[in-house]
């Protein structure tokens, strides 16, 4: 086995394309880690249907760039007033311990969000039907920034 030789330019040109393969893994990697898991589970008590999917949060980061101009556009115009509130309210949510933002029961049926970690956590049961949606805080800012940065239609 031939050893790396770093004063030959081609085992120079090998140790580059590793390191640069290792920077790229690093950061997806913690790319992936830190926009989370997003969590969708829905449970129905009648027919037994459950069904959980989840998916790394950054997905978004893959899927944001598909949609069409002019519904992050639409979406945008959506939020536009609201966009300096919804930023202040996850930068607390970020920096905050865990707590319940809402909890509603009425008729049997009831509904939960709270911050849980990095996450929001969404919780909607009606007696027959339960979902559960957790979506990490980091996704959903990036999310709300790319809309509100596409602007008003």
């Amino acid at each position: 086995m031939q050893r790396l030789d770093l004063r030959q330019p081609r085992h120079i040109a090998i140790a580059g394309l590793a390191l640069a393969f290792l920077v790229a893994w690093g950061w997806l990697t913690y790319t992936v880690v830190s926009f989370g898991m997003l969590t969708v589970r829905v449970k129905e008590a009648t027919t037994d249907l459950d069904i959980a999917i989840s998916c790394p949060g950054a997905i978004a980061l893959l899927v944001l760039p598909l949609l069409p101009a002019d519904a992050l556009r639409e979406a945008g115009a959506e939020i536009e007033r609201a966009t300096p509130i919804v930023h202040t309210v996850m930068a607390e949510l970020r920096r905050s311990p865990d707590f319940t933002i809402v909890s509603i029961e009425e008729c049997g049926d009831r509904v939960n969000v709270h911050k849980r970690g990095r996450n929001l956590l969404v919780e909607v049961d009606d007696g027959d039907t339960s979902v559960r949606v957790q979506l990490p805080l980091r996704t959903a800012d990036y999310v709300l920034a790319r809309i509100a940065a596409a602007g008003p239609a």
